[in-house]
């Protein structure tokens, strides 16, 4: 499995599914609202009325990137701003849904079965 989790296209397709989960729908791994923009940061910091996507400047989302390794693969990014630590706030923010995760499996499974028939043929 991890030579399959090496493709590094496969990586961006989950790290732009998680992106994808929090700008568009507003929900963490577990499918959890992120919450709702204030009527302050709408007003204030001119943030759009909604929920809450984890994108003000593109940092935190710019930096996130998927790591296969020996046992796993994870997503990682720089969750810390000068003022807060979005790890503490948003501890589920990294990582897939479940219907994001059946998205990676749909494109694992025939990559997987091509795979071990090669290994069977050999």
């Amino acid at each position: 499995m991890k030579d399959i989790f090496d493709d590094s296209d496969l990586r961006l397709d989950m790290v732009n599914l998680n992106r994808s989960q929090m700008r568009d729908d507003g929900v963490d791994a577990k499918g959890d609202s992120l919450g709702d923009y204030s009527p302050i940061s709408v007003s204030k910091y001119g943030k759009e009325a909604g929920h809450i996507q984890l994108y003000d400047t593109g940092y935190f989302q710019g930096s996130m990137k998927a790591l296969s390794l020996k046992e796993a693969v994870v997503i990682e990014a720089d969750m810390k701003k000068p003022d807060v630590d979005l790890e503490i706030i948003y501890p589920h923010a990294l990582g897939l849904t479940d219907e994001n995760t059946k998205i990676i499996q749909g494109l694992v499974e025939p990559i997987f079965k091509e795979k071990v028939l090669q290994e069977v043929l050999q």
